[in-house]
Formats: structure tokens, sequence, C-alpha cells
């Protein structure tokens, strides 16, 4: 994700091309950046290949990022519609960017309580924005059309308590303390993080909200038989077999074995999932007889591992040094618990961490083979 040809990005243009003329109000033009905005990392380079686009769609997506993106983003998207062919602004397009604060109810549920921001555009129209809390926290953001009852989904309707009117000014001060810690999106908050910041920031809220990327499922590595036995046939020729653990150190040679090669990436973010894919057999062969070989007190820092696999004889291939942090920040990721297995302790291999290794990836290569029989 974030590269001109990934899917995401190709998705986001693909939506820019499709869009009608006049299909959507100022407020559904900047929920719709923002969540295209979610998709994609290389905010810039959209930003860049949607100027040429002679579709509607462009000048309603460069809009919506200069309303609700952050200031570079804003900036260069000022600067893209003005490099664009001038044209006849259509009503909605005028207005976005307009959205105003109009007035804010607080909702109390069996489950917690909502805060309602209702917003006007010059236009005249507007959405509702509701902050769920819990305690002194900010849960979910979402986005609905129409007024604060309408807006509530029908289990909160049913829950209902209170609803009472409260000055904007209370919302501030009550929504600048419960931001102060990050939020924990869901996917519908992450798809509305970046106009949520912008209306927090036009209402007052004096600190700047920090959403955390939703963690989700992703698809793991296709298993591959072949490379997976000849890995462990030079694994057992380079260290020799590995040792017959006791039942508690297969078990963590097996809670290891789950961050390589995964068949399956769970409750992980899009940049988790990618560093675990992104680390090949040939990557954990290296680092693992490599480190087995320096033994226990040998460094065991991801950055060192990438060291062990370019030094490991049994590995034809090596990582360039350009590529040397992007993938000792991938082994960090799946070495993350290794501390908590005891495999190092103050980034050092230890007499566990010796013996258990090889057998991971033993467990790793039963795994893709079982797999690829089930397959068949």
């Amino acid at each position: 994700m974030g590269a001109p040809d990934d899917d995401p990005f190709d998705a986001a243009v693909d939506l820019v091309e499709l869009l009608p003329p006049d299909s959507l109000d100022a407020a559904q033009i900047e929920a719709w950046a923002s969540a295209v905005l979610a998709i994609v990392d290389d905010i810039a380079g959209l930003i860049d290949a949607v100027i040429p686009l002679p579709a509607p769609g462009a000048d309603a997506l460069l809009a919506g990022i200069e309303a609700v993106a952050g200031p570079e983003f804003a900036g260069r998207a000022h600067m893209a519609r003005r490099a664009r062919p001038a044209v006849i602004a259509p009503s909605p397009l005028l207005a976005v960017g307009t959205a105003q604060p109009v007035d804010a109810t607080r909702v109390r549920t069996a489950d917690g309580a909502v805060i309602a921001v209702r917003w006007t555009h010059a236009d005249d129209t507007g959405h509702t924005m509701l902050l769920d809390i819990d305690g002194a926290e900010v849960t979910a953001i979402r986005l609905a059309d129409g007024g604060v009852l309408a807006a509530l989904a029908e289990e909160e309707q049913v829950g209902l308590i209170e609803v009472e009117p409260v000055a904007l000014s209370s919302v501030r001060s009550e929504l600048s303390a419960a931001l102060r810690r990050p939020v924990h999106a869901d996917e519908e908050t992450w798809a509305n993080a970046h106009l949520a910041r912008a209306r927090l920031l036009a209402l007052g809220v004096d600190v700047v909200p920090d959403f955390l990327e939703p963690r989700r499922v992703f698809p793991g590595v296709d298993p591959d038989p072949d490379a997976a036995s000849f890995c462990v046939a030079v694994l057992r020729s380079a260290v020799g077999p590995p040792a017959e653990l006791p039942a508690g150190e297969q078990q963590i040679a097996s809670r290891a074995a789950a961050r390589v090669r995964p068949a399956e990436v769970s409750d992980a973010t899009q940049e988790e999932a990618d560093a675990l894919l992104h680390l090949e057999w040939a990557d954990w062969l290296g680092a693992v007889i490599g480190l087995v070989r320096a033994g226990p007190g040998a460094f065991a820092r991801p950055i060192d591992l990438v060291g062990y696999v370019n030094r490991c004889p049994e590995v034809t291939t090596t990582i360039p040094k350009k590529e040397a942090d992007h993938v000792a920040g991938c082994f960090a990721v799946a070495t993350a618990e290794w501390s908590d297995l005891a495999i190092v302790a103050d980034g050092r291999l230890t007499d566990l961490g010796r013996r258990v290794l090889p057998a991971m990836l033993v467990d790793v290569a039963h795994r893709e083979r079982a797999s690829s029989v089930g397959d068949d």
C-alpha cells in the first residue's frame, strides 16, 4: 500500500474517473475525500495523478482533499486545482470547505454517551458528526445525514436514556480532554479520520486527534512445500538436526513460528502485515543459521539479522544496502515477541533461543507442507 502501482492507489484513481458530475453534495464530497485518503499512503502521488484526469471527479476529490487534509496536502491540492483547466464549478463544489458547526447534543444510552455536532455548508447541505464516548475516551466517530435521533443506530435508540442540547464551548472542552488519548479506530472511524480532524480543529478542539489504524485480518503467503523442504535440509546440514525439545519449549517455537511466513495475518495493521509477508524463506534461513552459529550472547537485533543473512554462505542472495533498514523493520515486526518468549534478552540470543529457533523453522516447514497437501 502506498506506491502508485498499488491496488488501493489505482482504486482511488478509478473512483475519481467514475464519479458522475453533481452526484455528491458538499458534505458528501468531503466525506468521500476522507475515505479515499484513508486507503492511500502516497497522498502527494494521488494528487499528482489526479491533475490530468478530465473527469468531474478530479475537481471534486481535489476540493475535498483541500478541505479535509492537513496543511501540507491541502496546499498541494489547492495548487493542483489551479493547475487544471478552468471550468464552471458545479454548485456543490463551491460549498466544499465552508462547513460551520450549528449546534451540539449529548445523548446518553444504555451503552455510554454520544456527542453529536451538526454541521452545515454554504449550500445548506450538511451532516451530523457523532462521537462515541466511553468514560473519558472517544471510541468511534461516525457521520450521518439528518438530525441526531435519525443518525443514531437502532440499538442506540432502543437504549436511549437522555437527550440534551449542549453549548459548543462545552463540547469543545470535553472533546479536548477526551482526544488526548489515541482513538483506536474501527473501519468507519478510519475512513472518517481526515474529515474528523478538520471538523474538530474547526470546532476549536485544542489537540490534533491521533487515530490508530484498525487491526484487520489479511491473507498470508502461499505455501511453498518444495522451498520449505529444501530450507529444512539446508538448516540441518548447517547447524545439525533441531534438538528434541520439551513440550514447553516446543510451544515457544510454535508461537515464534506463527509470525514466520503466516498463512493468515490476523489482528494486524496493513504495515505489520506487509512486513511479515515481505520476509522470504532465504531471509529466515540466513538469520537463523547465523544466529545459531554465533551462539548464545550473540547480538540478535533486527539489523543484526540482516547481517547474518548477508554473511550466510548457504544463502545465495543478499539484501542490498539500500534495503537493509526496510528488511530490518520487517524483522522487527516478526520478532516482536522474542523478548517475551525469552528467545532474546537485552538484544542478545539466549540459550533457549539457540535451541528453539531451528525448531521454529521446522514448524513453519511442517505447516506449509501440510497446507499444500490439504489443498490438493
